[in-house]
């Protein structure tokens, strides 16, 4: 039965990045159903219906959804409300069961095959024309099968931190092969998406690894003729597989996206529209914030107010639910980053460590707090930090 649900939680990864969007998402309802039955089908062969594990992040997300809920009796629109407290009650029970899983099969090995075949797929889809999974472009931004940027952006990013998870454990040499070209496959997506943060937090993790294997003048030998071979892999891809006019303009797009950051920081006078759309619902959050700072409008009713969500997940949340929401579901990466802290010193604490704030840095540039994939990595990273942490108390 281990075997099934080994599957299922394979599928299930895959049904984030493949049918979570419109025109595929009963795809994904159906995935999720057979996740559901599997999984209590399993319980119930084991006699062990009434034996589930739970840990406080679990916790946390379900009094946050329950806060969001309670919200729909202050909230403006109260339908809304409801719609999006609904989303995040059936983002705890997955969750709960995806943890439970997790568990009982002991490996995080499902989830993360699954990711890499959703980056090496999308890959596919950037330099392959005819290769298509509805629109694969949104302007000149590439969505992939994700039909959005941000959410292919991070789906990259994750691949980095999973191919160098699983070098870390030294596999056999062809799994190394790929799981270097992981980097290639997944550099270029984060480019291709024009993801401001995720090229800057790409780049970091990227760097992070490296800079780590420089043990002696030998590995740093290889690293550097690993990054030459790399770099001549994507130098071919381009010219054989891509087109290069493209590549220039999507190159022009994004230079312009980080110029956009550099006036931000250095108080030049913003050009970017995006970033001025940015700033312009940061203040408006801030005064809804002053009107309503405990409890906020009600939850998802920022655009009830603006015509659009906030862009900003913490802006998003303190005219959402106020400093009340606020704090509860940010508490959960506060208890993450402490299960960081509890693996004591180790290169896996500093990777998710570095990950998580990943993370809350973009936030500042995307609301996460329904994002179905998003909480569902979080959970990924608590059961790994917790293996961790449990195996070298069974080793002392």
């Amino acid at each position: 039965m281990n075997k099934l649900l080994f599957i299922m939680l394979f599928l299930y990864t895959l049904s984030f990045i493949f049918f979570d969007r419109e025109g595929f998402i009963w795809y994904f309802y159906i995935v999720n159903i057979l996740l559901y039955i599997v999984f209590f089908l399993n319980k119930y062969k084991k006699r062990s219906l009434a034996n589930f594990k739970i840990n406080p992040m679990i916790i946390i997300y379900v009094c946050f959804a329950i806060f969001s809920a309670f919200s729909i009796i202050w909230a403006i629109d109260t339908t809304i409300a409801l719609g999006r407290s609904i989303t995040l009650m059936l983002i705890s029970l997955n969750i709960f069961i995806v943890y439970n899983i997790l568990k009982e099969i002991k490996t995080i090995d499902p989830i993360f095959i699954g990711i890499l075949f959703g980056v090496f797929v999308n890959f596919l889809l950037a330099i392959v024309p005819t290769f298509s999974f509805g629109e694969n472009y949104i302007g000149w931004r590439f969505v992939g099968t994700t039909s959005n940027a941000n959410i292919l952006a991070m789906l990259a990013l994750f691949s980095i931190l999973v191919s160098i998870y699983y070098l870390q454990i030294n596999p056999r040499m062809k799994y190394k092969v790929y799981l270097a070209l992981n980097f290639v496959f997944a550099s270029y997506i984060i480019f291709i998406t024009g993801s401001k943060k995720g090229l800057i937090l790409g780049s970091l993790l990227l760097f992070v690894y490296l800079f780590s294997t420089v043990k002696s003048i030998e590995s740093l030998v290889k690293i550097v003729f690993t990054i030459m071979l790399l770099s001549v892999v994507t130098y071919v891809a381009i010219i054989y597989f891509i087109d290069f006019n493209e590549f220039i303009k999507t190159f022009e797009q994004v230079s312009h996206r980080i110029e956009a950051i550099s006036e931000l920081f250095s108080g030049q006078t913003i050009h970017d529209e995006s970033t001025q759309e940015r700033l312009m619902f940061i203040s408006k959050a801030f005064d809804t914030l002053g009107n309503h700072p405990l409890l906020g409008i009600g939850i998802d009713n920022f655009r009830v107010l603006y015509g659009t969500y906030a862009h900003n997940n913490y802006m998003e949340l303190f005219a959402d639910v106020g400093l009340v929401g606020f704090f509860i579901y940010y508490s959960m990466y506060i208890y993450i980053l402490y299960l960081c802290y509890k693996m004591e010193r180790s290169y896996l604490q500093f990777l998710l460590s570095i990950f998580i704030f990943s993370m809350l840095i973009l936030d500042v540039a995307q609301v996460s707090y329904f994002a179905k994939f998003n909480v569902f990595i979080l959970i990924t990273i608590v059961y790994i930090a917790e293996s961790y942490i449990n195996t070298k108390k069974r080793n002392i």
